[in-house]
């Protein structure tokens, strides 16, 4: 009984070094995010999906377009004009309850700069996590 619980804790030691001494990737900053419009960021997507995929595997994109409207499931939608289709969608889940309510105050047709990371291109949309606003555009 006494070796088994000594071969746990060093299994669990073994672990934990492990898992503490393996070298991240250093993280991409907000404030080096990566800066496009949604109609530029969709043509990339539509031209070559590979290699868009690969140019903003993980990372934070500044968005600018017109709000396409919103959900009642936080997610946020961005278009290249007023009656274009929608282009980026965005969602909010996993933001501060204060960030949410500056994105749900936004009224379609509004030019706006967002932030979120990168997750996906799927049905002809880019889709973005963490979305949070940057700006309202005047």
């Amino acid at each position: 009984m006494r070796n088994d619980l000594m071969i746990f804790v060093a299994i669990l030691v073994a672990v934990v070094m492990m898992a503490t001494s393996v070298p991240q990737c250093p993280a991409q900053k907000k404030t080096d995010a990566i800066e496009v419009t949604a109609k530029a960021l969709h043509k990339e997507f539509t031209d070559n999906a590979e290699t868009a995929r690969t140019k903003y595997f993980g990372k934070f994109v500044q968005v600018s377009g017109v709000s396409g409207g919103q959900t009642g499931t936080e997610v946020f939608y961005l278009k290249e004009k007023k009656d274009g289709p929608i282009l980026v969608s965005g969602s909010y889940y996993d933001i501060p309850k204060a960030e949410q309510a500056k994105l749900k105050e936004i009224k379609p047709s509004t030019n706006v700069v967002v932030m979120g990371k990168f997750s996906s291109f799927v049905s002809d949309k880019v889709e973005l996590t963490d979305t949070r606003l940057v700006r309202i555009k005047k």
